[in-house]
Formats: structure tokens, C-alpha cells, sequence
């Protein structure tokens, strides 16, 4: 599995020079429904090892695929990106949590609590095109990914019974 993966990685960076930051947000966008859609036919509770490792890769491969982004896009590019790049990290963090994985949970969480927790309405809304449609994300779609996470979060302390490390976090 690694193999490909490294495969996989080589080919999308001598292919990401060639495209522009739209067809690199589309293709990140791609990546990350397609972690959704496989991310959503995981039942809680009966999440095996080998469905958490290929949601780290389709975690990874969203990650890698709008890196590129950060570098030389504009202001309203690198929002898309982060957007996208902050919750496949969430998505796979929580599916950790659910699989029972609660110190891994917490720290993928953790990775990425800034810049979840400093996302406000007012840095919405953020526009995108994917594939010939225009697409808008507005804080109501987001907001409540947020809540969830402090929630995880809140949860995750409790179960591992470190509520001094978390609210030390804040």
C-alpha cells in the first residue's frame, strides 16, 4: 500500500507545475469527497485498522494535493485550501475517536486546533469552482464542524481523563 502511495505522490508532483491553482483546488476537492464518501460508509464502532490507514492516505493525498496552493496562490485560494486541508485532517482525527483510537485522536485533533478554532462567520464566505460549477461555503456549513470538534475534544479529555492537558490547550 505504501508503495503505491509513494507512487502516487511522485506522479502529482511533476503534474502539479502544469496546473493551474483552480485545477489543483479541484483535484484536492476531488480527493477529499472521495475521502468522504469512503470516510461516511465506515460504521462507528466497527472501523478495522486497514479502513483507518486508507483514511490516512486519502487524509495525506488531500493534504498533498493542495499544498501547492499555500505556496502561490492567492488570498482566496489559500482559504479554499485550508478550508479542504483542515477538515480531512478533522475527518480522519475523528474517525480515530471512533474507532477507539483516543490518544492518536487526540493528537491529529490537536494538529490541527488553531486553525480550526480561529475560523469565525466572518471569514466566510469562501468561493471555489469545481469542475464548471460555482460553489459557496458558508459558515452554517462549517460552523457546526467546529462545535463538533470542541465537543471531540471535550470528550476525548474525559475519556482519557485529561482535563488539565486540554484546558491548558485553550
Amino acid at each position: 500500500m505504501k508503495k503505491y502511495s509513494i507512487i502516487f505522490f511522485c506522479l502529482i508532483s511533476f503534474n502539479v507545475f502544469a496546473q493551474t491553482n483552480t485545477e489543483i483546488i479541484q483535484n484536492g476537492v476531488a480527493s477529499y469527497n472521495a475521502m468522504m464518501d469512503f470516510s461516511e460508509k465506515s460504521v462507528t464502532g466497527q472501523i478495522s485498522n486497514e479502513n483507518i490507514y486508507r483514511l490516512k492516505d486519502m487524509c495525506d493525498s488531500t493534504v498533498a494535493l493542495l499544498k501547492p496552493v499555500f505556496a502561490n496562490g492567492n488570498t482566496d485560494e489559500v482559504k479554499i485550501a485550508k478550508y479542504f486541508t483542515i477538515n480531512a485532517k478533522y475527518e480522519y482525527g475523528f474517525k480515530l475517536g471512533a474507532a477507539a483510537k483516543q490518544n492518536q485522536s487526540y493528537l491529529a485533533l490537536k494538529e490541527i486546533q488553531y486553525d480550526i478554532t480561529a475560523l469565525t462567520p466572518e471569514d466566510f464566505p469562501l468561493n471555489y469552482q469545481y469542475f464548471g460549477s460555482n460553489y459557496v461555503i458558508k459558515w452554517s456549513n462549517f460552523g457546526s464542524t467546529q462545535a463538533e470538534f470542541y465537543a471531540g475534544m471535550g470528550e476525548l479529555a474525559y475519556n482519557m481523563a485529561t482535563f488539565q492537558r486540554l484546558r491548558n490547550s485553550f
